[in-house]
């Protein structure tokens, strides 16, 4: 998902991605995991469905992984993500073959404090409405 313009309005799925990829630079891949879906949830953008399986990926849950792969609309993606999207679930279907999954959930994660962090910041530079959409 592009980030913002100047003069676009931030919303809680902004919010939601920066916090996400934050965390994945960091190697927090299960709070990326977390964010990604719940940025996914608020705003179904294909990228961020996309990041939100290959954290699961990144976590050692290629069943998982394998599964929300499948449930990306390829058809609808450039050449580029397809490929992306192909050779991911290439991995998570070896990594499934070879036994590396993990089957418990990925751990916990909470959302709530980024969103509370991001609703502080918005708060505090004068976007109140930002502010109560994140509080929400």
């Amino acid at each position: 998902m592009p980030s913002p313009t100047k003069n676009a309005r931030r919303t809680v799925p902004d919010i939601l991605l920066a916090a996400a990829n934050e965390a994945n630079d960091e190697g927090n891949y299960a709070g990326a995991y977390a964010l990604f879906d719940a940025a996914f949830q608020l705003l179904p953008a294909l990228s961020t469905q996309i990041s939100a399986a290959n954290m699961l990926l990144k976590l050692g849950h290629a069943s998982r992984a394998l599964q929300a792969y499948d449930e990306i609309p390829v058809s609808q993606l450039s050449e580029k993500a397809a490929a992306l999207v192909a050779r991911k679930r290439g991995e998570a279907q070896q990594a499934v073959a070879g036994g590396k999954d993990v089957a418990d959930p990925p751990p916990s994660f909470s959302v709530d404090e980024v969103l509370m962090r991001g609703g502080q910041q918005a708060n505090a530079s004068g976007d109140t409405q930002l502010a109560r959409d994140a509080y929400l």
